[in-house]
Formats: structure tokens, sequence, C-alpha cells
């Protein structure tokens, strides 16, 4: 008897999720995909493995949808996603939609409503505020900490000149993240040095359980995962990541209000330069310490992890294409003397041959490498 009332019940959960998704099924058509649509799941077989597994799944929906015009369509369990590779396309549906996916809600786990993920009505007047935290004049005053940290890092790599194949991923990560932390908390965190520290370990394997919950439709179900230790383990790892960035928060706050009619602490041209979290209290008009926090965390999950993604692939391009990486060399080299510390200015050749590179790219497969 109990096993009738049991697949009675998944009957009725089917009929259900069936005839709620009925319109996306009917735009499902709309779009092909030559894999396989298994029943419940998918494509979600697709993601089934390890990590490598799952980046060769994007790859594969991402050369579907170059194959059909620029687009495709997946369905990850009961859920429909249109995959885009063409840009204008892109372009437009990024414009005029602007709430997230219910995947997305993962992330929030961590982030809270931080700006990327958070939704719309959130979004908007949060976004109002920030803007112009990332002004020009503002960015250029960090350029000495990109110089410094970009230094570390190219030292660091020369150990590796004429040592074969390896992987750039650890080099550039870290250096995104010194980098980040000191111009938006202030904090000389030395990750390129000392990888090994409590909040950079919590951040890095946050990042990573929230990415494999993403992609194991299995682990959407909170009362599934908070059986597994990796729940336990996503826990801990955020209070240390919490704790770390409350007690930055609370310090700033508190010498800001001390230094407030301290004039030798104003900002100079040539003088001290503020951290991102300082323009944040100052512009934000009274956020709360969770708000600042989730902010903070914005930048540093966009500022590292995005960051390193592009700086990463931009050198795995260069290293293919000797090419565009000797003409670079020659322009940077043609500013001036090529070891002083660039400027803001000196962008421009990069600038430049951004456009060769995406050539390039292109060339090699927007959705992977050949």
């Amino acid at each position: 008897m109990l096993w009738q009332i049991v697949v009675l019940l998944v009957l009725l959960w089917i009929y259900y999720g069936h005839h709620k998704n009925r319109r996306f099924i009917q735009f499902s058509k709309c779009f092909k995909n030559d894999y396989k649509t298994l029943p419940l799941i998918g494509h979600a077989y697709l993601f089934c493995g390890d990590g490598e597994v799952r980046m060769t799944a994007f790859q594969l929906l991402g050369r579907q949808a170059l194959k059909h015009g620029g687009a495709a369509g997946a369905w990850f369990c009961r859920k429909f996603y249109v995959v885009i590779t063409d840009p204008v396309d892109l372009d437009v549906v990024m414009k005029t939609s602007f709430e997230k996916a219910t995947i997305m809600q993962f992330a929030r786990n961590l982030i809270g409503n931080g700006s990327i993920f958070a939704p719309v009505p959130i979004w908007r007047p949060r976004r109002k505020v920030l803007a112009p935290t990332f002004s020009l004049k503002n960015l250029n005053k960090f350029m000495k900490i990109f110089n410094h940290q970009s230094r570390i890092m190219v030292d660091k790599l020369q150990k590796q000149v004429g040592a074969g194949p390896f992987s750039i991923w650890g080099y550039t990560s870290t250096f995104t993240m010194d980098a980040i932390s000191e111009t938006a908390l202030g904090v000389k965190l030395n990750a390129q040095s000392h990888s090994d520290q409590p909040f950079l370990t919590a951040m890095d394997r946050c990042l990573y359980l929230i990415t494999m919950r993403m992609v194991q439709p299995w682990l959407h179900f909170k009362f599934i995962l908070s059986k597994l230790p990796l729940y336990k383990e996503f826990k801990t790892c955020k209070k240390i990541v919490y704790d770390f960035i409350d007690e930055i928060i609370v310090s700033k706050r508190k010498t800001m209000k001390g230094n407030i009619n301290d004039e030798s602490q104003e900002e100079q041209d040539d003088g001290r330069w503020k951290t991102l979290l300082e323009l944040f209290i100052e512009s934000s008009g009274g956020y709360t310490d969770v708000e600042l926090r989730e902010e903070i965390l914005v930048i540093l999950t966009a500022g590292t992890d995005t960051s390193a993604v592009g700086i990463s692939f931009t050198l795995l391009m260069l290293s293919r294409h000797l090419d565009v990486q000797e003409k670079l060399y020659q322009e940077c080299c043609n500013k001036g003397n090529y070891k002083a510390l660039p400027t803001w200015a000196d962008n421009g050749p990069v600038h430049r041959k951004r456009s060769q590179i995406t050539d390039r790219n292109d060339q090699d497969n927007a959705c992977g490498l050949k």
C-alpha cells in the first residue's frame, strides 16, 4: 500500500510540474538542441561527473547555440534555459530582462542581496547609489595598487619560464584577491605569498560549493543538501568570511567617525586615497553593516573570480598567438621605458589589441578551445 501511495505522489508531482511548465514547454519548441532531452532530468545528465565534465557540458551547449543560429534550448530538470551566443541577441536580453533565474538564489546564500544577484526592487536603488563610486577619478587612484600587485605576480611567474605548461589560475586568482582586498577593504592579504589564509580558503570553498550546487540538480533541494557534510562545511566557511568582513566594516566606521572633523584625513589629489568601502559608507547615506557586507562581497566575488578568469583566458590566447603577443609587447615598449610603472593613460595599447585577441578568440571557438 505504501509503495502505491509513493507512486501516486510521484505521478501527481510529474503532472503538476508538466502543467506548471506548459508555457515553457511550448516556448522550448522554438529552440533546437541535438542532445536528447530525458524525462524529469532534461539535459542535466550532461553535467554528471567531475568539474571537467561540467565545464565540457557548458561548452557542448554553447556549441549547440552556435550551430543553431546563436541560441539553443536546454532543460535542467524542470527549468528551461536559453543558451545565447549571438552578442546582439544577448545585448537585447540583458537590457530588457533584469530578474535573475531562480538558480541564482544559491549565490544569495553567501552574497545576500548584493547588487549582482539582488531582486530588481533592491537592485535599482542600490545601483544609483553605487554607480558614482566607480568613476574613473576614483578608479585611477588604484593604479599604484594594481601595479604593485601585478609586479609581484610577474616576479612569481618568472620561475615558470622554460618549465613547460603550467596552470595560470593560481597566479591570477591570488593577484586579483590581493588587488581587490586592498582597494575595496584597505587590507593587505598577501595572498600571492600566503594563499593558505583562513579567509582566502573559506571564500574559495564557498564559491566552489555554490557552483557545485548549481550544476547538480539533487543539491537544489535543501532537505537533501542539509543532510550532507558539504552543507555544514559551507556554513562554517560562510561564518569565517562574514566575521572577517564585518570586523573590517566596524573598524572602518569607527575610524571614519573619529576622523570626520580631522582635515588632515581629507583626501587630496596627491595624498591618501579612499577604499571602496569608505566610498560606499560616504555615498550610501545610511547603509547598514549587512548591506555594506553584501556589496563588498559582490566586489570581492566579481573582482577576483571574474577578473581572474578574464586575465587567465587573455594570457592563454596570447600564448597561442605569438604574433599578437609580440605586437602588444612592442607597442607597450614604444610607450616609453617598459620598466616604468604604467599609468591609466598607458592602457591604450591594451585596448587596441583587445579587438585582435577577440578576433582570434572567435576563430578558436567562442565556447571553448579546440
